[in-house]
């Protein structure tokens, strides 16, 4: 079975202008398991570590962020709030 990966974060590392640090939603069909994977790249070093959903989602970050912002779309959530409370004005006039 495979495995699908989405990259929702990208940062550079430095000092270099291609180290950077990569971080993916990754889901393998034959273990029925989801994580979150972080790569990061240098010219000396790479790396990669592999986190449960709770245990990234407990860290605060921007990639943090990013992944809440992927999975809940947080900027059409606020959209709609304000329209709804737009709509919910004009009608109690």
């Amino acid at each position: 079975m495979a495995i699908l990966e989405r990259e929702f974060y990208r940062s550079a590392r430095g000092p270099a202008p291609a180290d950077a640090d990569f971080w993916r939603l990754v889901f393998d069909e034959a273990a029925r398991h989801l994580l979150v994977r972080h790569e990061w790249r240098t010219a000396r070093h790479t790396g990669v570590d592999e986190f449960t959903v709770d245990e990234f989602l407990a860290q605060h970050s921007a990639a943090r962020d990013a992944l809440l912002d992927l999975l809940f779309d947080l900027a059409t959530i606020e959209a709609r709030k304000a329209a709804t409370g737009e709509i919910a004005g004009e009608l109690a006039r």
